[in-house]
């Protein structure tokens, strides 16, 4: 048992990276964007245990049902939650459809906090599938983008740092996807390479 965990561990650790570098960069991109306030802390760290949490159930067989549950009990929450949330919700979709700047509207902190949470823990079961269990690059990189367009396009830039670390973690993705997946040690080795020249060449 322990001669397949210890070749794959390099390659979880690195999953969890890139997994956290893609949640943390397009989250931080998107509030940066459009001027969300958020607590910067509570953020990273539902990201970095989200990103943890979804890389470990991706890379172990019948992980998908711990992901499809955490999926459900998140959906659950929405639900029950909706009347609390709905403005939150509305304020993300007005800032993206709409371009507008969420600075001056008026939206509970708390609240937002909590739908960003729930988002964070959504996306992290998505980009993890994608990312982690298909080896793909391309599909999260046009997810992260998307919603960041309209502001791009009228000339709102997100900040630098979370811009590149997205960045980062789907051009390691892109590098990666040479390697062959049935080889975890080869495999392992490569996402760290890439991590690593990735993160100078930005």
């Amino acid at each position: 048992m322990s001669k397949k965990i210890i070749p794959a561990l390099p390659l979880l650790c690195g999953n969890c990276v890139i997994l956290f570098l893609l949640l943390a960069g397009g989250l931080f991109s998107f509030t940066s964007a459009y001027e969300i306030r958020c607590s910067t802390a509570v953020l990273l760290a539902d990201c970095a245990g989200t990103a943890c949490l979804c890389a470990v159930l991706w890379s172990v067989p019948y992980g998908w049902c711990g992901a499809l549950g955490l999926l459900g009990i998140n959906g659950s929450i929405l639900w029950r939650q909706r009347e609390t949330l709905t403005p939150a919700l509305r304020l993300l979709w007005r800032v993206v459809s709409y371009n507008r700047r969420a600075f001056n509207m008026v939206v509970n902190i708390q609240v937002m906090m909590e739908t960003l949470l729930l988002i964070v823990v959504i996306a992290g079961v998505v980009l993890g599938w994608l990312a982690v269990r298909e080896r793909c690059w391309h599909l999260p990189a046009v997810l992260l983008m998307m919603p960041l367009l309209p502001a791009v396009m009228s000339g709102i830039l997100p900040d630098l740092l979370p811009l590149l670390a997205q960045c980062a973690g789907w051009l390691t993705l892109l590098v990666t996807s040479l390697y062959n997946r049935k080889e975890v040690r080869s495999l392992g080795r490569g996402v760290w390479m890439s991590l690593c020249g990735v993160s100078l060449l930005l």
